[in-house]
């Protein structure tokens, strides 16, 4: 595959680029490959509808499509290939090591650095493109994020002295995509599990889990499922965690995100 980047100055959403873009595609028109970029976004979102922050020239703000080769079932386990790809590719572009959470956020020293939002986009009745959103804090300061992050937000810049690159990272980042994606669709999901583990700031650890706000439990993160889902060993015996909120307990015993 070869990725062809879109750079625009600004956009309400590069997801939403997206799928206008795969909505008004020509019947020869493939997008499968397509990245779009842009310097700031005025209506960035994450999970669950949430404001992600987005000022220009800050980060590195992209939606990668691709057209999956796998089944519908199967299109979530994407978003562990790409938060896979976003730390190895910073792994390898500076001297961080970046960590991961269930289900897409990338942290470091323990505050989200990334989020990824993976949308399914029909363009046909049987055949659809998955639009891969992912947005990295890479310049600002602690004061530039909003009073309510500060404490859970950080970029690069904060975390290292090293000067990043961001066309070299997005680079790095779409190498290392490629490759993953390859193996989730070559190999299956176990290989990229395996490697999500190996960089888990979750497994092992004591999470709150949540659902629209309201605590549902808590329990140790044991395992990630082979369909991708967060398995919590509680009082109650082992939940499975399919779509919900899940945080972190700190040293001080309260629960960060």
């Amino acid at each position: 595959m070869q990725w062809q980047t879109i750079t625009f100055d600004t956009l309400d959403s590069t997801n939403l680029e997206a799928k206008r873009m795969i909505q008004s595609q020509t019947a020869a028109q493939s997008l499968h490959g397509t990245v779009i970029t842009a310097e700031s976004q005025t209506g960035g979102k994450g999970r669950l509808g949430r404001a992600w922050e987005s000022p220009k020239g800050t980060g590195l703000w992209f939606t990668a499509i691709i057209e999956p080769h796998t089944t519908l079932a199967e299109a979530s386990l994407y978003s562990f290939a790409a938060a896979l790809s976003v730390a190895e590719a910073i792994s390898q572009t500076t001297d961080l090591e970046p960590k991961l959470k269930w289900p897409n956020d990338v942290l470091l020293n323990g505050r989200k650095l990334c989020g990824i939002l993976l949308e399914l986009i029909p363009y046909s009745k049987t055949a659809y493109y998955l639009a891969i959103g992912i947005g990295i804090n890479v310049y600002q300061a602690k004061e530039d994020f909003p009073p309510d992050l500060q404490e859970k937000a950080i970029s690069l810049a904060m975390a290292s002295n090293q000067h990043v690159d961001r066309m070299t990272l997005l680079d790095a980042i779409l190498e290392q995509l490629q490759k993953n994606c390859t193996l989730l669709e070559t190999q299956g999901f176990a290989p990229v599990r395996e490697q999500w583990i190996a960089q888990s700031a979750i497994i092992g650890r004591e999470v709150s889990v949540q659902q629209y706000g309201i605590p549902l439990y808590t329990g140790i993160a044991e395992d990630i499922a082979i369909d991708g889902s967060l398995l919590v060993r509680t009082v109650d015996g082992l939940q499975t965690v399919t779509a919900a909120d899940v945080s972190l307990r700190s040293q001080d015993g309260n629960y960060s995100f």
